[in-house]
């Protein structure tokens, strides 16, 4: 009888370790073949804010927005109401915002804002965000264009303080001074993070009129960058491009005195 016993313990025992092993066996597998992305971060955050109503994005937001592959992308979506002529106003309504590629479908609340964050990869060159709220979706997206990187990311962060007024950019330590006298070197593959702060007008004798909205741009890397009166804004990219690249403010009447230079050696 003992024997017996002990030949039926044997085999509970030899099923609990083949049950264990099997358990850890298609851990492993399943594990190995989950899709994994090989796409190497940038460090760069691209923060794309966004209004939409009952008439889709804003027109004041740009259609297309440009970001480099292994960036971090940061969509601040918020609901406004939706004006028409006439001074007729309707309340903001709420939103489903959609990128398909990614996955994400995220509800926006009727006057709230929500905050949706991803790594771009190499999945998509081009894809689209939409609201699936409206019976048109053609009439309520936007693009996004993935732009491959031409130089490898050094790891290395330019910050660069500018303060900008009706008179150009200046950097804080040259308060007084013209932004062209004091060009921004980086090296080719360094992190370029702009902090752009709108000022007060001061002039002569005391007389300010206030900080004014400005426009921050540079062409070659496809930055356009509202700046609020008053606020500051951080512009961040990888400077994968070797060269002299001007930034400039499209709002100002005379372009050629509110501008500075990049240099990407």
């Amino acid at each position: 009888m003992k024997g017996i016993w002990l030949l039926i313990g044997l085999l509970i025992f030899g099923a609990g370790i083949l049950g264990v092993f099997t358990q850890l066996h298609t851990t492993s597998v399943t594990a190995q073949a989950a899709p994994m992305s090989s796409t190497i971060s940038t460090g760069a955050v691209k923060e794309i804010p966004l209004e939409i109503s009952i008439r889709g994005f804003s027109p004041w937001n740009p259609s297309t927005w440009i970001v480099n592959e292994g960036d971090t992308v940061l969509l601040r979506v918020k609901s406004v109401s939706g004006a028409y002529s006439k001074g007729v106003t309707a309340d903001p309504i709420a939103h489903t915002f959609v990128i398909d590629e990614y996955g994400i479908r995220k509800e926006v609340p009727a006057g709230g804002t929500i905050k949706v964050e991803f790594k771009v990869d190499d999945r998509a060159e081009r894809f689209t965000f939409y609201d699936d709220t409206t019976g048109n979706r053609y009439q309520t997206q936007g693009v996004i264009e993935v732009r491959p990187i031409e130089a490898a990311p050094t790891g290395v962060i330019r910050v660069v303080p500018l303060t900008m007024n009706i008179k150009g950019f200046a950097m804080p330590s040259y308060q007084y001074f013209h932004a062209t006298s004091n060009a921004v070197n980086v090296n080719l593959g360094d992190t370029v993070r702009f902090s752009v702060t709108s000022i007060d007008d001061a002039y002569a004798k005391g007389v300010e009129t206030g900080a004014k909205y400005h426009r921050f741009n540079i062409d070659e890397y496809n930055i356009k960058r509202d700046v609020p009166a008053g606020e500051t804004i951080w512009v961040e990219f990888i400077a994968d491009k070797a060269g002299i690249f001007t930034f400039y403010d499209d709002i100002q009447e005379y372009r050629i005195q509110s501008q500075g230079v990049l240099i990407v050696n």
